[in-house]
């Protein structure tokens, strides 16, 4: 096996992050599409040391592009479920208490 070249390596290094934050896009594209609430680790900031490789540019503004759009989606989800909370809120205010709590029923007994 050769080594690779520092080129090559830092290809490699940008194609690895970029597929990382590429999982993280399609995940979040997952749930806002009703397939349940991704399991993301922690981010934590990569820092690959080197200039990313201009091949790169083009996945890269395309992703920025899709991260962007979910950012708008996610947005316009959490506005809508602000709304629903105040609306709760309104109807246990003119109610005079909380909304009905769940109860449990011991079927087993």
């Amino acid at each position: 096996m050769t080594a690779l070249t520092p080129e090559e390596r830092s290809l490699l290094n940008w194609e690895c992050l970029l597929d990382r934050l590429e999982l993280d896009v399609v995940r979040t594209e997952a749930m806002l599409d009703g397939h349940g609430a991704p399991e993301v680790d922690a981010w934590t900031p990569d820092e690959p040391g080197e200039p990313m490789p201009s091949s790169l540019l083009p996945r890269a503004r395309a992703l920025l592009e899709r991260q962007d759009h979910l950012r708008e989606q996610l947005e316009t989800r959490l506005e809508g479920l602000r709304g629903q909370q105040q609306f709760t809120l309104k109807v246990e205010r003119a109610a005079g208490r909380p909304m009905a709590v769940p109860r449990f029923v011991d079927v087993s007994a």
